[in-house]
């Protein structure tokens, strides 16, 4: 079955922004040390370098707010089972769980791209100047309601996956 789920410009950005190199490796040492949610994480990142831009207050509490019970009721129950079976089969044969995990994976996968509509239906595509200041404001206004402090190990991974989203932005400007 084809992906059914609608087109928007912050899942592709996020998909071509997690394949650069040490994007993944940051974000899931954000995820899985430092408790971030690494779809907020390139929210913030998108809305400031491609979308409406800088982030309110208020528009970042709504995004927590829709995002952590989804986070904590269906994406890291799913991403639970995923990482138990990939060590622990659970008493079944492991050539079921070769083909059985793999769609864990897609399922999880699922989970998060619906988190990340989820997301984008809060803020218009386009309403102020996008840029890097934007992003980084976006970003450190996150990671400061989730008292995480600048300089930090956490900090500066997400500042790292920022400076690639910058270059990825310059050269699709250069290509334009």
């Amino acid at each position: 079955m084809a992906n059914a789920f609608p087109d928007h410009p912050f899942w592709n950005y996020s998909l071509r922004l997690y394949a650069q190199p040490g994007v993944q490796e940051a974000s899931l040492t954000l995820q899985d040390e430092h408790g971030l949610d690494v779809n907020l994480v390139l929210f913030c990142i998108w809305c400031g370098m491609e979308g409406p831009g800088e982030l309110t207050a208020d528009e970042l509490n709504q995004a927590m707010a829709v995002t952590g019970p989804w986070q904590a009721d269906v994406v890291e129950p799913v991403r639970t089972i995923r990482r138990t079976l990939k060590h622990n089969p659970r008493g079944a044969d492991p050539e079921l769980i070769q083909v059985f995990r793999p769609r864990v994976q897609a399922l999880e996968l699922d989970g998060e791209h619906v988190e990340q509509l989820m997301l984008a239906a809060l803020v218009p595509l386009q309403r102020g100047a996008q840029s890097r200041a934007a992003a980084q404001a976006n970003l450190l206004q996150y990671l400061d309601r989730c008292a995480i402090c600048a300089g930090s190990v956490a900090s500066e991974l997400a500042m790292r996956i920022l400076d690639t989203a910058s270059g990825l932005t310059d050269n699709n400007q250069d290509r334009g």
